[in-house]
């Protein structure tokens, strides 16, 4: 892989229309790029797309058709998986596109249940993709009072759990938790709900999300404790340092990104 070029896909959607941005690249980058995720950072993913070119599904194939080896995104900030709108089915048309290329990684960011409905493509794609679903809550109480548009968590469990037994590589993004329980009862609840079923948990602090700015912010202050925030700074990481003490020789990666 080293000096190869490569090329990395990011795609995403726009007003509810497909994005492909496509950058040429280094295979060692390409590579390092999906490592570093989450790009959950509007700014990051503006920096990362310095110096791409856009492709519509008839660009796409002709690139997967070439063989250029490929590093794919895919939901770099938006969840791709909607039934309400046409991203659903503009997603699996690029999907099922990507499958006949050359992908080495394939990195697949959701929310929704519905990535069991991309399992045609997606299986074609297991033994380099892995798929990350984002939590923000683990009791669907908590998730009704402030997200009651997005799937349950307990659906995304049991999707979780129905991947993993699939033999594809799952992993979460805690982004981030409400509630307000302790760090070590969430932690508790997490690795019985799913701890055996998944390869990396990943944190993200709250303010690296929500617009507020930094941490100490009154408006972030303030947006924390109206998602139920006992304690707001670095409220994913304490639940990864719980997480830890309990299972301190799991399989499990952890990964936390500690407010600056």
């Amino acid at each position: 892989m080293k000096n190869e070029l490569a090329t990395l896909l990011l795609i995403d959607f726009k007003n509810h229309s497909l994005a492909v941005d496509v950058l040429r690249t280094g295979a060692e980058q390409a590579a390092s790029t999906l490592e570093s995720l989450p790009l959950s950072l509007s700014h990051t993913v503006r920096d990362l797309k310095r110096g791409t070119r856009s492709l519509d599904l008839k660009g796409l194939a002709t690139l997967a058709e070439s063989g250029e080896p490929l590093y794919v995104l895919f939901g770099v900030t938006n969840d791709p998986l909607s039934p309400f709108d046409e991203k659903f089915h503009a997603a699996l048309s690029a999907l099922s596109i990507i499958a006949r290329g050359n992908v080495r990684r394939l990195v697949f960011q959701t929310r929704s249940p519905l990535v069991l409905l991309a399992l045609p493509a997606l299986e074609q794609l297991k033994r380099c993709a892995s798929i990350t679903v984002a939590l923000e809550a683990l009791d669907d109480g908590t998730h009704r009072r402030h997200l009651p548009h997005d799937p349950l968590p307990s659906e995304r469990i049991q999707t979780i759990r129905a991947l993993s037994r699939m033999g594809f590589v799952v992993n979460v993004q805690l982004a981030p938790l409400l509630g307000r329980n302790s760090p070590e009862s969430l932690a508790e609840r997490f690795r019985s709900d799913v701890g055996e079923f998944v390869q990396q948990v990943r944190s993200v602090p709250f303010h690296r999300i929500y617009r507020g700015g930094h941490t100490g912010s009154a408006s972030a202050q303030s947006t924390a404790k109206a998602f139920g925030f006992s304690s707001f700074s670095g409220a994913a990481d304490k639940f990864l340092r719980a997480l830890e003490r309990l299972s301190p020789q799991s399989h499990v990666r952890l990964q936390g990104e500690l407010a600056a």
